[in-house]
């Protein structure tokens, strides 16, 4: 063998070894196996896991909603974290895999192009009229929306199904 092999072999175990000790699991996170196909036998592989996150116990689809058994906690036997059930993945999420935050919002309660109910309340006054959404959202997040009669884009909240509050 010439000297340029011997070093690129020796450099790529020293990258290699940096990059093993990199992964390991600082104190406080469970290494958390993860088998994964990789042709002919399985590979196993280890995956750090904080105690406060979930792993998804099934493949999660981007808009299904996540339910008390689709979750478990870091150790994969634990319950998972408190308010991650009951909201929506926004990207397909694999069994086995960690789920963070990001990937959940609020389940979409209008949609973009539905037409809901539009209310504006001040004091005892109440107007009640159709609009269009021009955006989706959840629960307590702001849309744009068009008043059918006026034509008129407002930005509302949305507080249920198919339903938004104008202003104060």
């Amino acid at each position: 063998m010439t000297v340029r092999v011997l070093l690129l072999i020796i450099l790529s175990c020293a990258i290699w070894n940096s990059a093993a000790a990199a992964q390991s699991p600082a104190a406080g996170e469970a290494a958390q196996p993860l088998a994964i196909a990789g042709g002919a036998p399985k590979q196993e592989m280890k995956l750090n896991a904080k105690p406060d996150m979930a792993i998804a116990m099934r493949n999660i689809r981007a808009g299904d909603i996540i339910a008390e058994n689709d979750l478990a906690g870091a150790d994969g036997v634990s319950p998972a974290p408190e308010g991650m059930v009951g909201l929506q993945a926004t990207r397909s999420i694999y069994k086995g895999r960690p789920v963070l935050a990001s990937v959940l919002r609020q389940p979409i309660m209008v949609s973009r192009n539905a037409v809901v109910a539009m209310e504006y309340r001040r004091g005892g006054l109440i107007i009640r009229t159709e609009g269009r959404a021009l955006n989706e959202g959840g629960i307590g997040e702001r849309v744009r929306v068009m008043n059918l009669g006026s034509r008129q884009t407002v930005s509302a909240q949305i507080v249920g199904p198919g339903e938004v509050r104008v202003g104060g």
